[in-house]
């Protein structure tokens, strides 16, 4: 019986990797079907930095949840920040101040960060 959570867990691992592979190449590749050839003298520009930026955050998103998959723990602060990615790739072929999106990001570790030390100055002392 306890090698059939392991499968169960091995079989959704295979399934959500293919799925979150898949979003990753269809927004790299919007992305850069849109502003890469449209305009390719701007690949080498500003485009191909956000392209180069895009592709390093799925990289590194892609493979921590795929590792997180694997072990069967959660991945939702990556997932998070890989559904903004999907958002900017795809959003910044309409308007480059969809950039902005990112800063979701560090105001939301700021968010996490200010709740934890709410949470332990608002402690109330065990009564002795």
């Amino acid at each position: 019986m306890a090698g059939q959570s392991a499968k169960k867990i091995a079989k959704e691992a295979v399934k959500y990797k293919s799925i979150y592979l898949y979003i990753m190449m269809s927004c790299i590749l919007t992305h850069f079907v849109l502003k890469g050839l449209y305009n390719p003298s701007k690949l080498l520009g500003k485009s191909g930095i956000g392209l180069t930026i895009i592709s390093s955050i799925y990289f590194f998103t892609y493979s921590n949840i795929k590792s997180r998959l694997e072990m069967g723990v959660g991945y939702s602060m990556y997932q998070d920040v890989y559904i903004l990615n999907s958002l900017v790739a795809v959003l910044s072929t309409i308007s480059s101040y969809f950039w902005y999106i990112f800063l979701l990001i560090p105001m939301y570790i700021i968010y996490k960060i200010g709740k934890l030390i709410i949470n332990w100055v608002f402690t109330p002392e065990p009564v002795s």
